[in-house]
């Protein structure tokens, strides 16, 4: 069973720059996850397309 976590990441990667820059900037609270374990997702995804530039 595939979990939110997995879902999260494919979901943030499959985000514009533009739209990764927005989720950046929203109470974490919208997602239904628990936000500590989100926000290195976002963090994460966001350092994975700064190196790839």
């Amino acid at each position: 069973m595939i979990d939110k976590q997995q879902i999260a990441v494919k979901f943030f990667q499959m985000l514009t720059d533009e739209e990764l820059e927005e989720y950046m900037k929203c109470p974490l609270r919208y997602f239904g996850l628990k936000a500590k374990r989100l926000k290195p997702l976002l963090e994460a995804e966001q350092k994975r397309r700064a190196y790839r530039k």
